[in-house]
């Protein structure tokens, strides 16, 4: 199928081995509401997941979209529905990303406070320019060294460096340079075409190739999403994690290895919020991928 290398559509992605628990576990289920901005919730959820994965005397708790939606604002301008790989990932390596309790911090000199709250601040300011600015330098005065405070909270506090990320758009090889990335406790940021995903994607638990029509034939017919997954299960009686939750759909559906994705719909959609997709099934409806 013909492959999409322009707008954003992201899945974190983790493993479990048969043999090794690698420790990338869920993160709390992010739902976007109406928004289009999946991106930004595969972005935080994939720095939560990344965060996590290593020993850590306190948990790094739930990040804020919002933040990624004003940054990517300031960067790109204003208007765009939806966001692009690379510009996302621009972004965020200049602005770094803020807990959500941060984000509510009566100190933080946002302006009109009060008047918006959470995602809403950040839709507003995806659309609102000045807006972005004025809540990036808010930041950047409450920051050390002029440096952004998510900046900061990004490669100090987390001890992320995004300086080695790269985007990848799909090759023959691309899912197994994946595995491999999760074979090495490294979530993967992918992107995929729900267009070419018969029905509604969100009633499925899990998706095998058959569930896969084939490429969109007209532009608009594309449906590129983010979302967050979890775990690599390679046999449909895996005792491990999330795997299990999909072990009578595998066999039914006579699956012998999926990726388990977590989507940004909230936690009633799918099994939970995640969903398992086959292995072809995901050659054919994988874009690109972030790899780190």
């Amino acid at each position: 199928m013909g492959r999409l290398s322009g707008l954003l559509v992201f899945v974190v992605l983790s493993f479990q081995s048969l043999h090794a628990d690698v420790g990338l576990g869920p993160v709390p289920i992010k739902h976007q509401g109406r928004t289009p901005y999946c991106g930004l919730y595969s972005m935080s959820s994939f720095i939560e997941l990344w965060a996590n994965s290593v020993p850590r005397s306190e948990p790094i708790p739930s990040l804020e979209p919002g933040f990624l939606a004003v940054a990517y604002n300031a960067l790109i301008g204003s208007g765009r529905r939806g966001t692009l790989l690379n510009e996302l990932l621009s972004a965020t390596r200049q602005y770094g990303i803020i807990p959500r309790r941060s984000w509510h911090q009566e100190n933080l000199p946002f302006p009109e406070r009060g008047v918006m709250d959470g995602w809403r601040w950040a839709h507003r300011s995806v659309i609102d320019l000045d807006v972005s600015y004025r809540i990036l330098d808010a930041l950047y005065k409450v920051g050390s060294d002029r440096r952004s405070t998510g900046l900061a909270y990004l490669e100090e506090t987390i001890g992320m460096d995004l300086s080695s990320a790269q985007v990848e758009q799909y090759s023959p090889d691309l899912y197994n340079r994946i595995v491999h990335r999760l074979y090495s406790r490294t979530p993967v940021l992918v992107g995929v075409d729900l267009g070419a995903i018969s029905g509604n994607f969100g009633s499925y638990e899990a998706v095998g190739v058959s569930d896969v029509h084939g490429d969109s034939e007209h532009e608009d017919e594309h449906r590129l999403h983010a979302m967050v997954a979890l775990a690599h299960c390679n046999r449909p009686d895996s005792p491990r994690g999330v795997c299990q939750r999909f072990a009578q759909e595998m066999r039914d559906l006579k699956i012998p290895e999926c990726l388990v994705l977590q989507n940004s719909w909230g936690p009633e959609v799918h099994n939970r919020g995640l969903v398992c997709l086959s292995k072809k099934a995901t050659e054919e409806v994988l874009t690109a991928a972030l790899l780190f």
